[in-house]
């Protein structure tokens, strides 16, 4: 056989053997790149985020939450992810409370809840509010009082509409809203964004109770909010 014939041969060869393979290559290549990692699916499946909201009062924090929050990590041997939605008022306000809140042992993602935490008129989504104002300048505070920023926003009330939704959108961060608001008897199940308040003005029995629900045996695991929220 020539040479030439028989480079022709060695070519459909490997062509036919690419084209039988090809399918099964880009399967693989699919799979690699999309397949969730086990133990990923799991957190997802069986995850929880607990999320507190620390708007501004006149009381003192709930202590005794975030010290539930401490022993649980360290009875599990790792401290527990939480995110803590902080306004402006409350940091001004309560600064010998903030300084313990950051050295204790606690995974903090710090959440953006506005400067001055408007309720009257809807919220944010009053028209009279300077809402870029809101989030910058609380951003900036957090800032100044050595807290990292996340990217996630929480609005007061959980109030919005598509106007500010778009505007924080255009700012680059992230809506961050809760399915499993205790106030309101919302029940937590898996992959909830858990909700309550740290500032002292939780409904009465709220925080007790939710204690008590950390001290026993739970089928969800506290995940960080990136796990349920990228």
């Amino acid at each position: 056989m020539k040479p030439e014939t028989e480079r022709l041969s060695f070519m459909r060869l490997e062509t036919a053997k690419f084209i039988r393979w090809f399918p099964i290559l880009i399967l693989v290549f699919f799979l690699s790149g999309c397949a969730v990692p086990p133990q990923k699916q799991a957190a997802k499946e069986q995850g929880i985020v607990i999320s507190i909201d620390l708007c501004q009062s006149h009381k003192p924090y709930e202590k005794k939450l975030f010290r539930a929050l401490e022993d649980l990590g360290r009875k599990q041997g790792k401290s527990v992810p939480i995110a803590v939605s902080i306004a402006g008022g409350w940091i001004k306000k309560h600064q010998g409370e903030l300084a313990e809140l950051k050295k204790m042992y606690l995974n903090i993602t710090w959440v953006n809840h506005s400067y001055t935490h408007p309720g009257a008129n809807d919220f944010l989504n009053n028209p009279k509010v300077d809402f870029k104002h809101e989030v910058l300048a609380n951003i900036e505070l957090m800032k100044q009082n050595g807290l990292t920023p996340s990217k996630y926003f929480r609005f007061p009330g959980l109030r919005h509409n598509a106007l500010r939704l778009k505007q924080l959108h255009d700012l680059g961060y992230t809506n961050l809203d809760a399915d499993a608001w205790l106030a309101k008897g919302q029940k937590i199940k898996a992959g909830s964004i858990v909700l309550i308040h740290g500032n002292g003005n939780e409904q009465p029995g709220v925080v007790n109770k939710f204690i008590a629900y950390l001290k026993k045996e739970n089928k969800f695991v506290i995940v960080p909010l990136s796990t349920l929220r990228p």
